[in-house]
Formats: structure tokens, sequence, C-alpha cells
């Protein structure tokens, strides 16, 4: 079955991004599960051969500003990240319509 990568978005972790939540590009909104009037909704993101359920969030009111939250921290403890790694994030759309989103992670080389 054919599949088609599309990288959503790239960023290097800050502190905030490894202690409490990954903010993520607003732009990257439309190629998200629908929100349906919910602020919060679950991803689905496959590093390496496991899955991990995050749930995505927009803010109530105001400025729309996407996170990835509860399930972040359980994932960034369990695969070790720190601040200064680069994670990026790909859309994986399968031929049958169904998509999942795909987690690559870059470790900065040893004494940057």
């Amino acid at each position: 079955m054919a599949v088609q990568a599309t990288m959503m978005f790239s960023k290097k972790l800050t502190y905030t991004d490894i202690n409490k939540r990954l903010a993520i590009p607003t732009k990257i909104l439309p190629s998200l599960p629908g929100f349906n009037r919910s602020h919060a909704v679950k991803i689905q993101l496959m590093y390496g051969t496991k899955i991990w359920s995050i749930d995505c969030t927009v803010r109530k009111q105001g400025y729309t500003k996407p996170v990835f939250s509860r399930g972040w921290r359980k994932f960034v403890v369990h695969n070790k990240l720190k601040i200064g790694d680069r994670v990026t994030i790909y859309k994986v759309q399968h031929q049958d319509g169904s998509s999942h989103y795909r987690v690559e992670v870059e470790k900065p080389a040893a004494g940057n």
C-alpha cells in the first residue's frame, strides 16, 4: 500500500517543550484531525515501532495556539528527549485515506 509522508514541522526543543508541553505551529491546524468545536483532539504519534497517544489542545478563547499536552511528557521522558534535540513531525497519508503522524528525533552532535 502506497503511503505519502508530508513534513508538518520541525522544532528544536526548549525547556517548556521538555517540561510542560510542545507548542506547535498554528499553520498546521488544517492538517490535524478536526476539533469539532472541542478544544482537544487525540493524535497518534508513531516513533520507531511504538504508537503514542497525545492530546493536541487549543485555547478555548482568543489565539488558538495548538500544543501537544497530555501524553507528551510521558513521550519525552520515555524517549529521553533533551533541550536542543530536534523533533520533526510528518503526516503519513495512506492510500485508503487514513493517516497517522510520525516523529523523528535528531540529537545534537556530541560537543555541541
